[in-house]
């Protein structure tokens, strides 16, 4: 079966109306991802996929799903994730991957600033600013993320810099001029982005990830951006309450390794 690529997704948003993350609001919109549906008028199933997430959504009773799940499998060469809006599926998708898949558990928080303390975000910069700089993303950076496997994270989502530049938002933090940590857009939506936060393993446990976290919400508020958060694990959400988000709930989601080597 053949699965049909939306480009128009306005008119499939209800499907996705239970789910918040920035990234399904992103593909939605047309910013990054693609949409799917087995049927253009009258669909089942469909799913959005950015970069190696997957949002699972379609009627309770379905032909399709095994399908849809085997082609979802198909366009991915490593592990990848899948969110079952629909939840009823979630049972259904591990049953048809089998022993690759696992369950974890992720976070979402407010997607709001109404609560952060921006006095303290700064401070949060200057106690870095003594011993590393600090840079928004241009074509440099870009193309050092997609060439440094440690930071490809930061611009996964992004074909090219021409696309970057229209909708990517980031600040890389420099030691001596070597890029070492940032936070940038894993994804971007009208009026806002979701936060992607990566250190160099070497640079962990200095309080950088804080700083550049703190340094890129102080960017998306003078753009007048919302600064998206959906932590993946219970260090990710740690480190989201520090900048000064809150909780919403915990939820599951199936991990898909490539393989059982």
């Amino acid at each position: 079966m053949k699965f049909v690529e939306i480009k128009d997704r306005k008119k499939y948003e209800k499907w996705f109306e239970s789910c918040e993350d920035a990234c399904i609001i992103s593909a939605l919109s047309g910013k990054n991802g693609d949409l799917y549906v087995d049927e253009y008028e009258n669909p089942t199933i469909l799913f959005a996929v950015v970069s190696d997430y997957v949002f699972l959504s379609g009627a309770k009773e379905t032909k399709n799903l095994t399908k849809a799940v085997l082609y979802i499998d198909s366009l991915f060469s490593g592990e990848y994730n899948i969110r079952c809006v629909e939840k009823s599926y979630e049972e259904k998708v591990r049953e048809i991957l089998g022993e690759r898949t696992y369950l974890y558990s992720r976070f979402a928080t407010e997607h709001t600033f109404e609560y952060m303390d921006f006095e303290a975000l700064k401070e949060n910069v200057e106690n870095k600013s003594r011993d590393f700089s600090f840079a928004l993303f241009n074509e440099e950076i870009f193309d050092y993320c997609k060439e440094n496997e440690w930071a490809q994270d930061f611009v996964i989502s992004f074909e090219n810099y021409e696309q970057w530049e229209k909708d990517g938002l980031g600040v890389m933090i420099l030691k001596d001029g070597e890029p070492v940590a940032g936070a940038s857009s894993y994804s971007s939506y009208p009026g806002g982005i979701e936060i992607e936060i990566i250190t160099k393993p070497e640079y962990r446990k200095q309080g950088l990830a804080l700083a550049a976290g703190s340094k890129l919400i102080i960017e998306c508020k003078e753009r007048n951006l919302i600064a998206s958060w959906d932590a993946a694990h219970e260090g990710s959400l740690r480190l989201a309450q520090r900048l000064g988000y809150r909780l919403l709930y915990k939820y599951e989601i199936i991990g898909v390794k490539h393989n059982l080597s």
